[in-house]
């Protein structure tokens, strides 16, 4: 029932933010829904198309269009010559032409042109402002190259824009992308931002990819799981891709490219972080039947099968026929909506199952889910500053794993810690019990000197009580009496438990070093509530914990009260002790008062309560530290 009550609220939580999200995106970050009072033209509307020529201005202002036919098109409805036309290739050349009406006024001028394949020659009026690659004047004097680029011009009233393309090695061609247009610092500001954005997200992602390794490093003594290793290196791969993934638009940016492999690297990282996180969501869900399994590997293989199919469609992008972009895009789409409801239903059983991965995973799932809906809805979108719906919720995905993975890991760290502090516990309760055993051997061995003694001293009584020297008798029982006084004992008998007794008998010890009153009353037999390393963990820690605060205090106030009993089926401990100053606490937890860090001591404790179903309150009074335990006896 409350399995139910959290995917329904996760349902309800993640599509009502995800349609507010992409609706405000779309409205906010979308080339085609800007605002050109903003101070920015995106120039997708009204564009005239020459397919197969290269046009100079001089040759449009002779009318000669050398035989090709003029045709209007919008940036963003094609990506490539074709226009949808069977009969055109997707590859050959086109010259681009649109006619703008600007302020009277001469003005400085930029003007964004994105990516553009593979080369072209941008003119502006009559003049050459720049170029990117060789269009050539046939195929071979072309050379791709492709890059983001930012050109300023000054210009007033009607002004013409050309652009002359050639694309022979990349299934899109001419443009794909709206040019921006505007004043030369409001472009430049628009520029910025959009670099700070996808830098932040690198810079994100390279930070995950430290951590990890830090981790590796930090950590490797205490990872006794191989597993676990494996999943913080998945994760670093998937930070990796994610850096290729989103960081494309910086490198257009910096540096002219070629197609390949450029290109190829840039498709395929957002598939390969597709086949990483889900095999990273088969790892962090627990499996329980051969067919989760077998369904997960399954999956895996398909995600494997599809960077594959990717790698081949963009190295040979080139020779790629409408008819097999057509079926490409067919398998791509149908391969998304496979994967999303993959990663939901295997996250709404994590979930049903009450794994703490459940939610997290399932947000990350039902957003990238989600995604894929709302790019069917919104299809005409293209991100201004931000990035593509795709790219926002493989990010999210992304964070949602990794948050699940370093939430794990945080455990594992403190589990490491808790072990550690466990082990120092056991080796100092084997040093406790080796002194209790040596002054056991010493006991031993003097009541058995005093054995083997003992005739000799009743012949030497003997001999004096014979000769009537009653006094030298009574003068050698009194010494001898004083020599026993001198022995060894055993100590203080706390409990029939003689490693719980060693135990108490080492603090009673410690205190009395210390000055300490203790008042010590402990039923513990063989048969304990908890295993004896652990009931060692419990009294260890609560007794160290006492001694350590009441040395600070006045001889006449340092106390320590423990108790331990059964009352039916419940073992009851609890530990008094007083103290100067202020209890430090971060949370729920308690900080130590020995250093900076937190308290491991009462947090080891707490984790054995917790271990056998025990219930731990700490009641800080006025100079007062009380702890009580409850712990079922089966």
């Amino acid at each position: 029932m409350r399995q139910g009550k959290v995917l329904q609220i996760t349902f309800c939580v993640v599509i009502l933010f995800s349609c507010a999200f992409f609706t405000f995106l779309y409205w906010n970050d979308n080339k085609y829904k800007n605002d050109p009072n903003e101070g920015i033209r995106y120039l997708y509307d009204n564009w005239e198309f020459y397919y197969g020529v290269l046009l100079t201005p001089e040759d449009l202002k002779n009318g000669d269009t050398k035989g090709a036919y003029m045709e209007y098109v919008k940036i963003g409805e094609v990506n490539n010559y074709s226009n949808h036309n069977p009969y055109r290739g997707a590859h050959g050349c086109g010259t681009y032409v649109i006619h703008l009406n600007l302020a009277a006024e001469k003005t400085r001028y930029a003007i964004e042109i994105p990516e553009i394949y593979s080369a072209y020659r941008f003119y502006v009026n009559d003049e050459l402002v720049g170029q990117c690659g060789e269009p050539g004047e046939d195929d071979k004097n072309y050379r791709e190259g492709i890059q983001t680029k930012i050109y300023s011009f000054e210009a007033a009233g009607e002004c013409t824009l050309l652009l002359e393309t050639r694309d022979e090695s990349h299934y899109y061609s001419g443009m794909t992308y709206p040019l921006a247009l505007g004043e030369e610092s409001v472009v430049l500001h628009h520029v910025y931002r959009r670099i700070i954005f996808y830098t932040t997200i690198a810079v994100l992602c390279a930070l995950n990819i430290l951590f990890t390794l830090y981790y590796c490093v930090k950590f490797r003594s205490s990872i006794k799981e191989q597993e676990q290793r494996k999943n913080v290196m998945i994760f670093t791969g998937i930070a990796f891709c994610g850096i290729l993934f989103m960081g494309y638009p910086l490198v257009h940016y910096l540096w002219q490219c070629q197609v390949h492999p450029w290109y190829t690297l840039e498709l395929m990282s957002g598939y390969v972080i597709t086949f990483l996180i889900v095999l990273l969501h088969n790892r962090l869900t627990q499996t329980r039947h051969i067919m989760e399994k077998g369904v997960g590997y399954g999956i895996a293989v398909l995600a494997a099968v599809m960077c594959v199919i990717v790698f081949l469609y963009g190295n040979f992008s080139a020779r790629l026929t409408l008819r097999l972009e057509v079926v490409f895009s067919f398998v791509v789409f149908w391969y998304k909506i496979v994967i999303a409801f993959y990663l939901v239903g295997r996250s709404v059983i994590s979930v049903y199952r009450q794994q703490t991965e459940g939610v997290p995973l399932l947000t990350g799932s039902l957003f990238y889910a989600c995604s894929y809906m709302w790019d069917r809805i919104y299809s005409k979108f293209e991100p201004i500053y931000g990035g593509w719906f795709a790219e926002w919720a493989t990010i999210i995905m992304i964070f949602a794993s990794g948050f699940v993975l370093w939430r794990r890991i945080l455990q594992n760290v403190k589990q490491a810690e808790l072990l550690q502090k466990q082990y120092e516990a056991m080796e100092k309760q084997m040093k406790i019990q080796v002194s209790h055993m040596e002054k056991v051997n010493e006991t031993v061995e003097y009541n058995r000197r005093i054995r083997h003694d003992f005739r000799h001293h009743l012949h030497a009584i003997d001999t004096l009580a014979k000769e009537g020297k009653v006094e030298k008798v009574s003068e050698y029982v009194a010494n001898l009496s004083e020599y026993h006084k001198k022995g060894r004992s055993q100590g203080t008998l706390f409990c029939k438990n003689t490693v719980i007794n060693a135990l108490l008998q080492y603090y009673e010890d410690n205190a009395d070093q210390s000055e300490i009153k203790t008042v010590i009353r402990v039923c513990a037999d063989e048969n304990l509530p908890v295993p004896e390393v652990e009931f060692c963990i419990i009294i260890g820690n609560l007794l160290e914990n006492a001694i350590d605060a009441s040395r600070t205090l006045a001889r006449e106030k340092r106390k320590i009260e423990f108790y331990g009993k059964q009352e039916g089926a419940m073992y009851l401990i609890s530990s008094v002790n007083y103290y100067e100053g202020e209890i430090r606490k971060r949370g729920r937890r308690f900080q130590s008062s020995k250093h900076t860090g937190n308290g491991v001591g009462i947090w080891s404790v707490e984790k054995v309560v917790e271990k056998y179903n025990g219930m731990m309150t700490i009641d800080v009074g006025e100079q007062k530290f009380e702890v009580k335990i409850a712990i079922p006896i089966e």
